[in-house]
């Protein structure tokens, strides 16, 4: 009995710091992705936001992206709207040989290659 409540406990503490890294990672991806991106890349404010987010952290899942969205809009964005978003962003960045790449579930990401590239990009 004392070995699973133990267990239990074991993977609350597990899950909670699961859950504190990846709010620390999306602060930290905000102070540091603070940078603008050249206006002949023509992304709006939504779009720089999310590609800024991509840049910052390994995965983007639905619900980090949602907070995003969140913060430029009163109710909470749906599955279609954030695809919508990623497919705009996406067009953007196609010319430039930058692909943002996803698993379904898991979420969309940036290569290391591709965040690179971004970087030099917009420090010209």
């Amino acid at each position: 009995m004392q070995e699973t409540v133990s267990m239990n406990a074991y993977r609350s503490v597990r899950d909670e710091r699961d859950e504190l890294e990846c709010r620390v990672q999306e602060l930290e991806a905000i102070l540091k992705a603070n940078f603008s991106f050249p206006t002949d890349w023509k992304l709006g404010s939504l779009q720089a936001d999310l590609l800024r987010h991509l840049i910052s952290c390994n995965v983007a899942s639905f619900d980090s992206i949602s907070s995003i969205v969140c913060s430029a809009a009163d109710d909470v964005p749906c599955e279609r709207a954030i695809r919508s978003l990623i497919g705009l962003l996406r067009k953007r960045l196609a010319p430039l040989g930058i692909r943002i790449k996803n698993n379904r579930g898991v979420g969309w990401w940036l290569s290391d290659a591709d965040k690179a590239k971004i970087r030099s990009l917009s420090s010209k």
